[in-house]
């Protein structure tokens, strides 16, 4: 008789593994509905916990990156695992896209397995994923991100700042109809790029444009498709992450769109094809290894010292001035 397993009661339920897990485990906080429902389906259907051998791997931490495919959690995911890893520390690196509901699983995953620690690479602050931080007992540190209810340690960047100033030197090269192409509105970095976007802009009696779009190459070329239809409406953008400036970059060389004599442009995290585009592509700059070495020496400090008191450590973005930037008269 095959027997009955937490992806069983999870689909019989029409929940997810970890709800399961927290309502059988009483790790985190579920509705009384909902567990009503599963401890009862567990009963109808037999089931029956396997025993754990409470494998312990506490020298392991997980790394929960949201979207891996971008060069910047490329350079911090291999840094944070290189310092660990001096350090007789494993890393898991956890992939999952921004906003989705797998974070949560990860973070489940992790405590049910005693990991040594959780660094987290950007995450949509919901009530599961407080809930399932709040559950964890190893050190939690964060990038761009401060929990009010939980005691971390994090590394934040500081986007207001380089957002205004590289505005404002546009403004100060003659632009006026600057738009911002911006990502998904919830991640805590886009807000503070926007932010600081949209006070120069007013403080310099300018309209700001803001579009939120989400993070993919796909955005990037749709924005540049609708400069080539619509001409001198802008003559000025900015891109606010990488992922789109790739796309737009892509898209300018096949539809006849010129950097910078239709349109300037300053993109966000400096990737390659920034520096390699002809022209060289203005940017905001990050020390992305560096931040990934203190994210994970924040971490190797709580997990060796777990009673010393949790830091928050700023780090300043460059704004590199190239050659997509014209004067306009």
């Amino acid at each position: 008789m095959k027997r009955t397993t937490i992806t069983d009661l999870a689909k019989a339920c029409g929940t997810s593994k970890s709800t399961v897990s927290r309502v059988l485990t009483k790790k985190g906080y579920v509705s009384p509905e909902i567990s009503e429902l599963v401890l009862n389906m567990a009963k109808t259907m037999n089931y029956i916990p396997q025993k754990s051998h409470n494998k312990n791997i506490k020298d392991m931490v997980m790394v929960i990156s949201c979207q891996l495919s971008s060069d910047a959690q490329v350079i911090l995911s291999n840094a944070i695992s290189d310092t660990l890893a001096a350090n007789n520390i494993k890393t898991v690196i956890a992939p999952c896209e921004f906003g989705s509901e797998i974070v949560t699983e990860y973070i489940d995953y992790a405590r049910e397995k005693n990991f040594g620690g959780l660094i987290l690479l950007g995450a949509l602050e919901t009530k599961d994923l407080k809930r399932s931080l709040a559950s964890l007992s190893c050190p939690i540190v964060l990038l761009n991100q401060e929990l009010d209810y939980l005691e971390t340690s994090s590394v934040i960047i500081d986007e207001y700042d380089v957002a205004y100033n590289s505005t404002k030197y546009l403004i100060d090269n003659g632009h006026k109809d600057i738009i911002f192409l911006s990502g998904q509105k919830n991640a805590s970095a886009i807000k503070d790029r926007a932010n600081g976007y949209t006070k120069c802009m007013k403080d310099h009696g300018l309209k700001p444009i803001t579009v939120y779009k989400t993070f993919s190459q796909e955005n990037g070329k749709e924005f540049a498709q609708h400069l080539r239809l619509n001409p001198h409406q802008y003559s000025a953008v900015i891109i606010a992450t990488d992922e789109i400036a790739n796309g737009f970059l892509l898209e300018t060389k096949n539809n006849g769109v010129k950097i910078p004599e239709d349109i300037s442009l300053i993109a966000y995290g400096d990737s390659l094809i920034c520096k390699a585009s002809s022209p060289t592509i203005s940017s905001i700059s990050y020390d992305f290894e560096g931040i990934g070495k203190q994210l994970a020496e924040l971490l190797i400090k709580k997990i060796n010292k777990p009673f010393s008191k949790c830091r928050k450590l700023i780090s300043k973005p460059k704004f590199i001035i190239r050659d997509s930037i014209t004067k306009k008269v």
